[in-house]
């Protein structure tokens, strides 16, 4: 077959800057730049070479660059891949004996083996897809970079059984697997607009754990549209957030705490809740020293905050672009010195000076006429006040209005968690 070398150039631009050893998408670059084409063909390169050796005068350097030239054409043309003819047999097939021959390569992700085995050109369905357009779809509740295995294990939770027991070929038999995943998807979304709404997960980072989103997922499939007291039981259940619930039981008892909760969204039972022992008593975690948001515990004071700010009222998503951290004093990433606030689309909230805080100095609030109007919902008092205003060197005003403030927040924390039944250890 004749090749279009014209072609080639035109619409496979990739090439390789001998001297700065890097590939790139260049088309029109120095003689050093070689299309990658050119490497894996004999003649052409032949001619690129001669071309190099009589357009560089430095005959050290030409040697050098042929050499690398050479280097790498033999690299590409002599890397041998193993292949596998396979005749006959159907996508189960070829996922079980890609499964086995692939065991030390790239790791077939659950979405795609789900979606190789339950794809049909007859009904047009594709789970790859709909996933796709569903993490699209969750970019309006800021969750666009959620991993599509969640996703998967959301899916698979909404089939009743817990998702860590769940076997994709099994999943992949059941005859209603399509009509499922439809259904699952809406109540994926439904859930991450609770999450977002009633609780202020305005961001992916803030879930504080995925098995959140699965198990709310299997109660949207149960229930579309939740009464008021089912959405104050569930704020309940997601609280418990404040004592790792779903990290101090074990697998077994991940699965008693499904069950629970499964009764409590066939309405069966009032309490989504599960308890190992009767009168179980949950603690608190730890604080860590300083925000993080791969901590449950750092993420859950975040929320704490965002909510009281909020005074524990709902928002409306399509009135929510982002969240945004700001601090009192500079880029101390400690707990008492984080300013977590709920940015609105095309609004600046009218509690501060309009358009004067900065990300990095929130301490300009100490300032603002309307400080008395907002103080409490931020933890900030009348004391800080005089202090910021006193003649004490800035880092020991700093110190001692951060150590008020993280009393404040502790005592209001400790107040909170106790309605839930969890103790507040000092």
């Amino acid at each position: 077959m004749q090749v279009n070398f014209a072609l080639l150039k035109k619409e496979y631009s990739l090439n390789y800057e001998l001297e700065e050893e890097a590939f790139n998408m260049n088309q029109s670059g120095t003689i050093t730049n070689i299309p990658v084409y050119v490497l894996i063909d004999t003649y052409e390169f032949l001619d690129y070479c001669d071309k190099l050796r009589t357009q560089i005068n430095d005959n050290e350097k030409s040697r050098r660059l042929v050499d690398r030239a050479k280097k790498l054409s033999s690299t590409l043309i002599d890397y041998q891949i193993p292949s596998i003819e396979i005749l006959g047999g159907s996508i189960k097939d070829a996922v079980d004996i890609f499964s086995r021959v692939n065991s030390k390569g790239i790791t077939i992700s659950p979405d795609w083996m789900l979606s190789a085995l339950t794809s049909s050109e007859a009904d047009d369905f594709n789970l790859g897809d709909l996933l796709g357009n569903l993490i699209s779809d969750l970019a309006e509740y800021n969750f666009e970079r959620i991993g599509r295995d969640i996703l998967v294990q959301c899916i698979s939770n909404c089939f009743g059984k817990v998702y860590f027991d769940q076997r994709i070929e099994e999943l992949a038999k059941r005859k209603d697997f399509k009509e499922v995943t439809y259904k699952s998807i809406e109540a994926i979304k439904k859930a991450i607009r609770f999450l977002f709404e009633e609780v202020l997960v305005i961001d992916r980072r803030l879930l504080p754990y995925n098995s959140q989103l699965i198990f709310l997922s299997y109660f949207f499939i149960e229930i579309e549209s939740p009464n008021d007291n089912q959405k104050r039981k569930l704020k309940e259940w997601f609280w418990t957030t404040y004592s790792n619930y779903f990290t101090i039981y074990s697998l077994s008892k991940i699965r008693h705490a499904f069950e629970q909760f499964k009764r409590f969204a066939k309405n069966e039972s009032d309490n989504p809740l599960y308890y190992d022992k009767p009168n179980q008593k949950f603690s608190i975690a730890d604080l860590p020293n300083s925000v993080n948001v791969k901590s449950v515990r750092s993420t859950t004071f975040v929320l704490f905050l965002l909510n009281y700010s909020n005074d524990f009222k709902s928002v409306v998503s399509s009135e929510i672009d982002s969240l945004k951290v700001s601090y009192l004093f500079g880029r101390n990433n400690s707990h008492a010195n984080s300013f977590p606030l709920i940015e609105h689309i095309n609004k600046w909230d009218e509690r501060f000076l309009f358009g004067s805080i900065k990300r990095n100095d929130m301490s300009i609030v100490f300032k603002d006429k309307n400080f008395a109007s907002y103080s409490e919902l931020f933890f900030l008092n009348n004391e800080m006040v005089d202090i910021y205003n006193s003649t004490l060197e800035e880092k020991e005003k700093e110190d001692k209005i951060l150590e008020i403030r993280l009393n404040l927040i502790e005592s209001a924390e400790r107040k909170f968690v106790k309605k839930f039944g969890i103790t507040y250890d000092d």
